[in-house]
């Protein structure tokens, strides 16, 4: 299994280096579209939904609709600013009992393992 985030679990003077992992898998069955006569993958155009012609990449921008048909058009350096910030430590500042969490935020579940680094001191 593949870890999805590699960091750092910290409370007070205390930092533990942890890997992240998802504890369930998507099972999920992914199906092409095939054309049927010769069996192999169809392939989606970049059309204009106004003027109807075919379109690069390099002629592509994205965009958020503001109202119907009517759209902003974001640059990519625009957009990367708009995306939070990671982080690799997660900083615990309190412990509660699981009664207290709204179970709305037990959306997935997942195990965390100290790194080769940090497992030596919980081996």
């Amino acid at each position: 299994m593949r870890s999805i985030w590699k960091g750092a679990i910290s409370f007070g003077m205390v930092t533990i280096p942890v890997k992240l992992y998802s504890a369930t898998e998507s099972k999920d069955v992914r199906l092409r579209m095939l054309c049927r006569e010769h069996e192999a993958p169809i392939e989606e155009k970049r059309v204009c939904s106004e003027g109807g012609e075919e379109l690069a990449w390099k002629e592509l921008a994205r965009g958020y609709e503001v109202g119907k048909g009517e759209f902003v058009l974001l640059e990519p350096e625009e957009i990367d600013a708009a995306k939070p910030e990671s982080s690799t430590t997660i900083d615990i500042g309190d412990f509660v009992q699981a009664a207290e969490i709204d179970p709305v935020y037990f959306e997935k579940s997942y195990f965390l393992e100290p790194t080769d680094i940090g497992a030596k001191p919980f081996s």
